[in-house]
């Protein structure tokens, strides 16, 4: 019987209210055991020896159950943070270079791309009472044309102030299928329609927050075109994937050239698309910056997308599309094996109730946003380096679909394999790694198998103290009886009990320590002392009592072995010696007689400890391979969210992260935007259009990534935020706290300063002139994340405007500075730098 009671909730999925109504008939039955005289006496030993085991398989299959539903979550929530980041970072970066360590500069070339820019008056701005208004109406447009453009299928490369860029699918993929005549011919057909769709959307929009309309205030235009492109990324910060070439420089001249509510196109795209809609049909002779007068094609977008709708099938249907899922994927936890449950006994605060679905969902989430935190806090990355060159060890050429599906081969490669035989890795290391992390639950689990161990033996030695009379000192060894009046009981026994029951108290002492090197081993010794301990305390019993029905304390030794988390070679060293001697025992004091029965008994016996032995390596080995799939999907969260605190302000991708988790859409934002007052340093370089045009677009790409490199490293170093760079322009922002406006000013004229000396420097050594011109201000900015897809923190303000009007008046060489700036610097912020300055 207790054999069976005890393989229900330990051995098989663990289900409350069956194991609750077998707890309570084993216990009815034994109570109604028999109706002798012995009956009281009998019925309550088998009673206390029932519930006793009872208890304690009780305990051990709902906190197996605990302690695996809480490893669920906590792996849950760090998936779903996981998922998060990757989210963001897959409508930021193409997916097929996510799962690749970055190394810039990165550069890829591509024959046939189209690309669009779609963009609004730069007076928009100026017709807003207060910045905050501005920034929720762009913020609100360009949720819609990201609603627009990831519908259709298109990949968004960027927006970067009044621009909003969007490519061919090929860009993204970079496949042989996607880069097909017939593909490509398809994708330009629908970047122009939908160059078209979004300035009649941006047009026809009406404000919800301020009631401005889109034609009278923005006034999208878009051009668009198709041809060479180099792509990657450059610098060594703000690692976002950009365009560069001819192609891009032409298609924004036919934007800038177009009148609000058209799109103009160029004659090699006109020739790509051959009879496809949307039909261009207006010709006309433009003059474009740096290009002369060329033929164009100019299309009325609301025409054109009136003529899309004409037709009952989709001429785009084709088209390779890019997805971006709205909903993240839900988080799906292994199957559990019924051979592998969990019976530790690790404390939970909702050990034996039921926490509410309202206080399980606030837990939840505070864990998702702990997790988060930790991911984002400075501290949690220490040793980032290692932790790099680790994982792109484990993803070098590999995709993000094909790492996340490798995840037991990277655990076998990085943390190695667990064994079968102990249920521990065998790496040394490995082993210690998981020892060190995982050491507070296992004190937990010490403490509380402690007293339940001490509780479990109270009731057994309890209640065998009710096979017979309590008399004299002397033991008496013989056969054992079944009459409880025919069995006496030294009055020692209890004394021995008792002193084994003090010892046991004193274990509490060092298991409370504080936690070390050796606490692991220290744990485990207490565990094994407090088996032993038990072990004697029957020993004791079955000696000094000589009744048949002690032949059931072996089983209440091996249910209390059941509720320990012992290593299996500990276990083994403290429990057999124990089951031999008392099946030794059995068979001299004759409690069973018949070959059968002893057999049965041995068998019983052994079998029952090789199937808890047998169930603790399956536990610790399943504990191990649980502990190092959270690690993997750790380490890979920790490398994707430092890919994208270098996208975006740290405080902005956990805000939106958090978002993104509790809403569980891709589509989520970050929270509204802040106003704080700010500086703003605005550069542009001179030269640059005919340098590109002598220059290989390799080489160009190797001075630019140089350059702004260089540039990324004093922006670093003066405490500053790089914005963006916008062809050969570099916006840098200072955010200042109260108080220290001053020392932000002239920390951003120091490095204006250094922009123009470092500009020097890598002319000289690429042999190529270059000037540049610097505009600062200073005043109050309004800043956060714009967009659902390519989310880049914008700062937006009359000040912003100001800084690129003083560059565009500034000389060659030169720092033109606001009064504001020029109030907060002394003199000598404006010298020039010294000339011995180092190399």
């Amino acid at each position: 019987i207790a054999f069976l009671n005890m393989l229900s909730p330990c051995m098989v999925k663990y289900k409350l209210p069956l194991n609750i109504l077998l707890f309570v008939l084993w216990n009815i039955g034994a109570l109604s055991f028999n109706n002798s005289a012995d009956s009281p006496w009998l019925s309550g030993f088998m009673a206390a020896n029932v519930f006793m085991i009872s208890v304690g398989t009780l305990v051990v299959g709902y906190n197996g159950e605990s302690v695996y539903r809480q490893s669920v979550r906590v792996n849950n929530s760090v998936f779903e943070s996981k998922e998060a980041i990757e989210s963001i970072l897959k409508s930021m970066i193409p997916l097929r270079l996510l799962g690749k360590p970055i190394h810039p500069p990165l550069v890829e070339h591509f024959e046939r791309v189209t690309v669009m820019f779609c963009s609004f008056d730069k007076a928009a701005v100026t017709m807003y009472t207060s910045a905050e208004d501005f920034y929720g109406d762009l913020q609100e447009l360009y949720a819609m044309f990201d609603d627009m453009v990831s519908k259709s299928g298109l990949f968004k490369l960027e927006h970067v102030g009044e621009d909003y860029v969007v490519t061919s699918p090929n860009v993204y993929f970079d496949t042989p299928e996607t880069n097909e005549a017939a593909q490509c011919r398809v994708a330009a057909a629908a970047c122009l329609h939908m160059a078209c769709a979004l300035v009649k959307s941006g047009n026809a929009w009406t404000s919800k927050r301020t009631g401005m309309k889109g034609s009278e205030v923005f006034k999208f235009k878009a051009g668009v075109h198709n041809g060479k492109v180099t792509a990657g990324i450059l610098g060594r910060s703000r690692k976002f994937y950009r365009l560069f070439g001819d192609s891009m420089v032409l298609s924004a001249r036919l934007c800038q050239s177009c009148k609000p509510g058209f799109v103009r196109c160029s004659p090699h795209l006109d020739a790509m698309m051959g009879d496809m809609i949307p039909t261009r049909e207006k010709l006309e002779v433009t003059f474009l910056k740096g290009k002369g007068n060329m033929p164009t094609y100019v299309l009325d977008a609301v025409k054109a997308v009136q003529e899309r709708r004409q037709h009952k099938t989709d001429p785009y249907r084709a088209l390779i599309k890019v997805t971006v899922p709205t909903q993240l994927p839900q988080a799906r936890p292994r199957q559990r094996q019924t051979t592998a449950t969990h019976p530790c006994c690790a404390p939970f605060s909702s050990c034996f109730g039921q926490a509410s679905k309202a206080s399980g969902r606030a837990a939840h989430d505070s864990n998702f946003v702990q997790a988060i935190q930790t991911t984002f806090r400075d501290a949690a990355r220490r040793g980032s380096k290692v932790m790099d060159h680790e994982l792109a060890a484990s993803v070098d050429q590999t995709s993000l679909a094909e790492a996340s599906s490798k995840e037991s081969s990277w655990v076998t490669m990085n943390l190695g394999a667990v064994s079968e035989h102990t249920g521990t890795f065998q790496d040394p290391s490995s082993e210690s790694k998981f020892r060190t992390s995982t050491l507070n639950t296992l004190r937990r689990s010490t403490l509380q198998y402690l007293w339940v161990s001490r509780l479990l033996g109270f009731l057994a030695f309890t209640s065998v103290t009710a096979l017979g009379r309590n008399q004299g000192w002397d033991l008496e060894w013989g056969v054992s009886q079944w009459e409880t009046g025919k069995v006496t009981i030294p009055l020692w026994m209890g004394i021995a009990e008792g002193g084994i029951l003090l010892l046991s108290l004193l274990l509490d002492v060092p298991a409370r320590r504080d936690m070390d090197l050796t606490s692991w081993w220290r744990l485990q010794g207490l565990v094994a002392v407090q088996n032993t301990l038990f072990g004697v305390a029957s020993a004791v019993a079955i000696v000094c009592v000589n009744s048949i029905f002690t032949a059931s304390l072996p089983i209440a030794f091996l249910a209390q072995l059941a509720c320990a988390r012992l290593d299996i070679r500990l276990a083994i060293l403290t429990s057999l010696p124990f089951i031999a001697a008392s099946a030794v025992e059995a068979n001299l004091s004759q409690k069973v007689v018949v070959i059968w029965a002893r057999l049965t008994f041995i068998a019983m016996v052994l079998g029952l400890l090789c199937l808890v032995l047998w169930h603790r390596v399956k536990s610790e080995s399943t504990r191990r391979k649980l502990w190092a799939s959270r690690q993997h999907a750790v380490e890979w969260r920790e490398h994707m969210s430092r890919l994208l605190c270098d996208m975006l302000p740290k405080q902005y991708a956990q805000e939106l992260v958090v978002s993104m988790v509790k809403l569980k859409n891709s589509k989520a934002v970050a929270s509204a935007a802040t106003t704080q007052e700010g500086c703003i340093l605005f550069s542009d370089l001179v030269g640059f259009t005919a340098m590109a045009e002598k220059l290989s677009v390799k080489d160009l790409v190797d001075i630019m990534h140089h350059l702004w490199s260089c540039f990324d490293a004093l922006v670093q170093k003066y405490g500053m935020h790089k914005i963006d760079t916008v062809g050969d322009a570099f916006i840098v922002v200072g955010l200042v706290k109260k108080g220290e406006l001053e020392a932000v000013a002239k920390d951003m004229v120091t490095l204006a300063k250094w922009m123009i000396v470092t500009l020097q420097d890598v002319s000289k050594a690429s042999g190529h002139p270059l000037g540049i011109r610097i505009g600062v201000d200073t005043g109050h900015l309004v800043t956060g994340i714009i967009g659902t897809l390519q989310r880049r923190f914008h700062a937006h303000g009359q000040v912003v405007s100001n800084a690129q009007r003083l560059e565009g008046l500034c000389p060659r060489g030169g720092i033109l500075v606001s009064p504001a700036i020029a109030r907060c610097c002394s003199d000598d912020v404006f010298a020039p730098l010294p000339t011995d300055r180092p190399a």
